[in-house]
């Protein structure tokens, strides 16, 4: 008898521990949610292209304007080497300038991504009579396709 009474006085021991112990655990899960609920939501950051749509990363102003004439110019240049080198002419025009006004110029941060694909266009076009013509359409029609207002900008006066 006092065996069976050792049995009982364990099973009663090993609800109690597995009942305290859910409870503990009970109690901590509800904590945690609690601590994370209380957390600050931290909302992702919008991307650039949403901000340029909203219109409150791109303020007109003097960096924007003379950033914009720089793009203008380099991306004159560009195509007049890639139209020149399109064309099989001989004499193929200079966008050493191009690619020199780009690594000097001052980029507002919205631009970074346009800016570093104009520098690569700026420096194989500079390598004139050289640069792999294939090469150039590509990435000058990626460079389009990424920035569709960026052709408009170039032919305007």
């Amino acid at each position: 008898m006092f065996k069976t009474k050792t049995n009982r006085e364990q099973m009663r021991y090993l609800q109690i521990s597995f009942l305290f112990l859910f409870a503990a655990s009970f109690g901590l899960i509800i904590a945690e949610r609690s601590r994370i609920s209380q957390e600050p939501k931290r909302a992702p950051e919008p991307l650039p292209l949403a901000r340029y749509v909203a219109g409150d990363a791109v303020e007109p102003g003097p960096g924007i304007q003379d950033y914009r004439d720089v793009v203008i110019a380099s991306v004159l240049q560009i195509n007049g080497v890639i139209e020149a080198l399109a064309d099989s002419a001989g004499v193929v025009p200079d966008a050493g300038g191009a690619y020199d006004s780009l690594l000097a110029s001052p980029v507002p941060p919205i631009y970074r991504s346009l800016h570093t694909s104009l520098i690569f266009l700026a420096k194989e076009a500079a390598k004139g009579e050289f640069s792999d013509i294939n090469l150039l359409k590509e990435k000058q029609a990626l460079l389009y396709a990424q920035y569709p207002w960026l052709p408009a900008v170039a032919d305007q006066p």
